[in-house]
């Protein structure tokens, strides 16, 4: 099984790319600042990209359960709305 962190996986093209690779047979760990619905093999994983302590929070709790990841796919980003 092949392991794979996205960030942004809580809403919009990364949950889409969550559930579609969790589908494929993927364990996807979904990173994001907001809290996730369950999906199977897609585990939600609390991260502020902005936040250290929130990076080291999540790479000891992927850690804990795996010992490599195959594949990171960063789709976080911050947007503004401004005229």
């Amino acid at each position: 099984m092949r392991n794979i962190l996205i960030t942004g996986g809580a809403g919009g093209l990364g949950r889409a790319a969550a559930c579609r690779l969790a589908d494929a047979g993927c364990r996807v760990f979904s990173g994001d600042i907001r809290e996730q619905e369950a999906y199977p093999n897609v585990i939600p994983v609390l991260l502020n990209l902005r936040d250290p302590e929130s990076i080291a929070a999540a790479f000891e709790r992927i850690a804990g359960m795996i010992t490599s990841l195959d594949a990171v796919i960063h789709l976080a980003g911050v947007y503004m709305m401004d005229s």
